[in-house]
Parts: structure tokens; C-alpha cells; sequence
């Protein structure tokens, strides 16, 4: 019975409970997509080219693109996290991280690994909270599946690994002056990573590894710390409505701003006001 299912661009993620003695209705694949199974709770066991397995603690199994599986469970109720990523998408991944990539070659990864599955977890349990409040197109969620791609990258040795391991390390970009400009210029415009990576003059995922690297967050939390900052400023030297202020500052909504703003000051909007 599939519990929770969020669609994304280029990836996927789904939670599967199975009753004891149940399965998949059939074998069946997944397209051009490599998909991640991870155990969460009871013993799930996966058939894939004839070969039957548990899914058990701290392993994770990976399809390949169309390759013919079935998920089940034994004496015991189960539960598995199943993660999606399109081929396409970790190859330009992979080609914009190292620089060396062939799109034309498809990757091909081990099928078992076993280690620490939990940031996976961890990605798919933000998904669902982010979910909850940013919209389909949000900064974020771009920088979410670049993420969950370079985790699933480094994590699953495979015919890319020993570039993964070479790539150049990014080191002071000149033009990352410009971005930072443009979001101290036009924070309470909508901002995508597309505008901001075109101003840079580098693609997307090295704008971000721009960011991580020389300020330590990712362009969406710079974005929306600015934002922060400037609201915070107008609740203290005017009295606009709270509302009036979160809209002038870039937010979508008054509940976002309202949730963030708790998040980083530690009280509400109002609070923050009055406090002095």
C-alpha cells in the first residue's frame, strides 16, 4: 500500500507499507529512472534478476532504468522508502560536477550498498515538510534533488567514481560578487537558481557549490536571510501591517514568512515588534 508519494522534476519519492505475505502486484520497471529502495521498518526482501534479497538495516539496493523488480515482505509487516532519479538528470549532474562526463555512456552503478542510509531519510523527510509550505517551483526544491543527486553520487560507487572523486574543487569565483548584488538589489522580486547562475556566468550546481563553499548556505537560505533581515528592519522603523511588510520583502505568503521569521528570531513577527 503506498503511504506517501511526492513528484518532482527530475525525481520521486515514495513510502510503501506491506502487510505480511504481500508484494508488488507484479514485476515491473521504472522507465529511464534508477531507483533507491531503503529499508524503514520489518524486513523487506526485493527480487531483481532472479536474485531474492533482504533489505536489510544500514544496505539499500538500486535498479537500473527499466530493470525488472519486486518489493515483498515475509512473516512481518514492512515498510520502504523508494527514492527516483531520472538517468538524464544525474548525468548532467555528474557532467556539471566533474567536467568529464559522457552523456552518451550511461552510468552504471553497484547494485548493493551498504552504509549509512540515513541521509536519504533525512532528504525525503524534508521533502515532505517542505511540501507542506513552498510552492512547486521554489528555489529550494531545485536545490533539494541537486542534493539528494550528489548524495546518491558519492554514496553508490560505480563507473563514475573515480571522476567523482577527481573533481576540481571550486575556488574563488569573481563573478559570485554580481549574484550577491543582484539578491541585495532584487530580494523582494521572485529569484530563481536559472537568473542567478546567468548573472554568475557558471550553471546551476556550481553556483550552489559557489555558495556552500565561500558562504556556507545554500543561494535559497542567503535569499531568504536577506529577506529576513530587511523585514525584520521594517517591523522596528515603521508600523505597515505585518502583512504588507512580509509581501514588500519577497514573501509568497503570510504563513511562510510568519513560520521563518519564528525560526530564525526565535518569536513571531508581532513579538518581534513589540518587544522593545
Amino acid at each position: 500500500m503506498k503511504v506517501a508519494e511526492l513528484q518532482f522534476a527530475h525525481s520521486k519519492i515514495m513510502v510503501l507499507h506491506f502487510a505480511p505475505e504481500t508484494a508488488d502486484p507484479k514485476l515491473h520497471g521504472h522507465g529511464d529512472d534508477y531507483q533507491m529502495s531503503i529499508p524503514l521498518d520489518g524486513l523487506p526482501v526485493i527480487e531483481r534478476e532472479g536474485e531474492t534479497k533482504p533489505l536489510a538495516d544500514r544496505h539499500w539496493c538500486l535498479t537500473r532504468p527499466g530493470e525488472k523488480h519486486l518489493h515483498f515482505a515475509q512473516g512481518r509487516s514492512s515498510r520502504v522508502l523508494l527514492i527516483n532519479l531520472s538517468s538524464g538528470y544525474l548525468q548532467q549532474v555528474l557532467a556539471e560536477q566533474t567536467g568529464s562526463a559522457d552523456p552518451s555512456v550511461p552510468l552504471e552503478f553497484a547494485p548493493w550498498a551498504k552504509g549509512d542510509a540515513d541521509v536519504f531519510q533525512k532528504l525525503a523527510d524534508q521533502a515532505m515538510r517542505q511540501a507542506l509550505h513552498l510552492a512547486p517551483d521554489d528555489l529550494a526544491w531545485q536545490e533539494w534533488e541537486w542534493e539528494l543527486a550528489r548524495q546518491l553520487l558519492g554514496r553508490q560507487t560505480g563507473s563514475h567514481s573515480a571522476a567523482w572523486r577527481s573533481r576540481p574543487v571550486p575556488t574563488t569565483h569573481p563573478s559570485l560578487n554580481r549574484v550577491l548584488e543582484r539578491i541585495h538589489e532584487q530580494y523582494a522580486s521572485p529569484i530563481n537558481i536559472e537568473q542567478l547562475a546567468a548573472t554568475a556566468g557558471v550553471n546551476k550546481f556550481y553556483l550552489i557549490r559557489l555558495f556552500r563553499l565561500h558562504l556556507g548556505v545554500t543561494p535559497s537560505r542567503y535569499v531568504a536571510d536577506i529577506r529576513l533581515a530587511r523585514a525584520a528592519e521594517a517591523l522596528l522603523s515603521s508600523s505597515r501591517e505585518i502583512t504588507d511588510v512580509a509581501f514588500a520583502c519577497g514573501f509568497g505568503s503570510l504563513s511562510g514568512f510568519e513560520r521563518q521569521f519564528k525560526q530564525r528570531y526565535g518569536m513571531t513577527p508581532t513579538e518581534y515588534r513589540n518587544r522593545s
